[in-house]
């Protein structure tokens, strides 16, 4: 071996053969490789464990009549009626209120964004705010769409409730059941499950496996949970929606949360820098 030459490969090039996750003979930067942390890399069973639990409830649901079982307890727990419906908790309070809140959250995520154009301090933060941003936006489209595509009914429009339309599964065969509802999935849950997404900004910026770590991404997740949950079961007390419509609103807004996380921000863990003064150097995205 000559004296002059390396006793390694350049670092940036070195084959990763005893990774695990990665095939033999891959390559990587070493930068890239020095930001890599053991939570980015098990982004799967982020999708395939909820999946999983996901069928299981839908197919819960479906084979018991569970929607209807539900929503028969509701209607006789209410007299007969969604007494509920124009209550001034649930349209008022929780609806009205609800779709301010999820906006104004959304607002101080673009206005965050915005800054950080501004402060060099808040650079550090554009990357996230961008996904988080572009993650509620798309969980709320996806809804909405599909609300139009179904052509499913509200409980408080069927005949089992006083009203004249009847009932039809979302797994019926015959495409003429559908009667021009716009009810499925649940439209006013989303503006609460969308913020899932937080979990996953949690986990863009805290992606570590200690115990401070694994509790910010949790708290992370409570909000989205909290509010999804609480704006769907008022909509199911006003004869809004079967409980099976938020199940799927929360799937919908998980996984294109996950996949938008996936996409724009795996897998580079980046420690969050408190630091707002504008000598302080941040990290550029968009």
């Amino acid at each position: 071996m000559s004296r002059y030459e390396p006793l390694h490969p350049p670092l940036q090039q070195q084959p990763l053969q005893q990774h695990p996750r990665l095939k033999t003979g891959d390559t990587i930067p070493a930068t890239r490789m020095l930001q890599m942390s053991p939570a980015t890399l098990r982004w799967r069973p982020l999708g395939l464990i909820p999946l999983l639990l996901f069928v299981l409830g839908v197919a819960l649901l479906e084979v018991y009549g569970l929607d209807l079982k539900l929503g028969d307890l509701l209607y006789r727990l209410e007299g007969h009626q969604w007494a509920l419906r124009e209550h001034w908790l649930t349209a008022g309070l929780i609806h009205n209120g609800g779709r301010l809140l999820s906006f104004g959250l959304l607002l101080v995520a673009v206005l965050g964004w915005s800054l950080s154009w501004i402060r060099p301090g808040l650079r550090h933060w554009r990357p996230g705010l961008s996904y988080l941003i572009s993650a509620v936006l798309c969980s709320v489209l996806i809804v909405n769409i599909a609300k139009r595509l179904a052509g499913l009914d509200c409980p408080w429009s069927l005949q089992r409730y006083g009203a004249d339309r009847l009932y039809h599964s979302l797994f019926s065969l015959d495409p003429a059941t559908t009667s021009g509802g716009s009810c499925f999935p649940a439209g006013h849950a989303s503006a609460g499950y969308a913020w899932v997404a937080l979990y996953f900004l949690a986990l863009h910026h805290f992606g570590g496996t200690s115990a401070r770590a694994r509790r910010y991404r949790r708290l992370a997740l409570l909000p989205g949970l909290g509010l999804g949950l609480i704006f769907g079961i008022s909509q199911q007390l006003r004869g809004a929606h079967f409980i099976s419509h938020d199940i799927w609103t929360l799937a919908i807004c998980w996984f294109s949360a996950l996949l938008l996380y996936r996409w724009r921000l795996w897998p580079q863990p980046i420690t969050p820098k408190f630091c707002y003064s504008r000598f302080c150097a941040g990290t550029s995205g968009s």
